[in-house]
């Protein structure tokens, strides 16, 4: 397979038009007409994944967040995305990314994190998903905890009952009409990054904050069921950009 057919096959299932204005997604870095000999997803473009990418022989770096999210000025070994540019183009590795395409995309993450969860009923909707799913507040809590290896924050009384849930993963939680969409429609927001005040300003719907990371590692699951049938070697790289410490009193 081509680097142009992987990138096609990806729009073809999360076309490039549903992605976020700010957004920037397809090819980073590579000749469209690669013959590919192996593909490596991460969550993010760093050094470390290209230096796997080197390590297994494979000539594809597939991101979810995408290498440049704005117009390149310079490419400069000095600074970090100049230094993985570099380093990238150096040894023959492509970097693609797909982003917010995939997050909305039917078979993308938010959709994925929900049937994750066991959700029933799940429908893409505005940058999230609404999803079906007869629990506790708490239990929903604790189920996202295991399921993906993570602590989080929960707002709200843990024997409430939850009927219907909306998901954004990754940066969710600093859009109010993500918020304001939540409490017209759903029993529970599950999101990352909840600004403070959003917590108050809440008032009957409960919120569930799981880390940027943790959300969307799952982004390595997603890209090897869109793969599945192409025949290429496809493996993950799980690079988390910190350690989690518990508080002990």
């Amino acid at each position: 397979m081509k680097l142009y057919e992987l990138n096609d096959l990806i729009y073809s299932v999360a076309p490039k038009e549903t992605q976020a204005d700010y957004d920037n997604t397809g090819i980073m870095i590579g000749d469209p007409n690669a013959e590919i000999t192996g593909v490596l997803t991460t969550l993010d473009a760093t050094m470390a994944a290209v230096n796997k990418c080197k390590e297994k022989g494979f000539n594809v770096l597939l991101t979810h967040h995408p290498l440049f999210f704005s117009d390149v000025k310079s490419i400069m070994p000095t600074d970090r995305i100049g230094a993985v540019a570099t380093e990238a183009i150096k040894n023959g590795i492509a970097v693609v990314s797909h982003h917010t395409n995939l997050d909305v995309s039917p078979v993308g993450l938010n959709t994925y994190f929900a049937k994750k969860l066991g959700g029933k009923n799940v429908q893409p909707i505005a940058e999230g998903a609404v999803f079906e799913i007869g629990t506790s507040l708490g239990e929903l809590a604790n189920n996202i905890a295991e399921k993906f290896f993570t602590s989080v924050r929960v707002c709200g009384k843990l024997d409430k009952t939850i009927e219907k849930a909306f998901v954004i993963t990754g940066a969710g939680g600093r859009d109010k009409d993500a918020l304001h969409f939540a409490m017209e429609n759903v029993d529970v927001f599950i999101t990352g990054e909840i600004k403070h005040n959003f917590a108050y300003d809440c008032k009957e719907l409960s919120l569930i904050e799981i880390s940027h990371y943790a959300s969307e590692r799952i982004c390595g699951e997603v890209f090897k069921n869109i793969l599945s049938d192409t025949g290429l070697t496809v493996e993950h790289f799980d690079e988390p950009p910190y350690v989690e410490v518990n508080f002990k009193n």
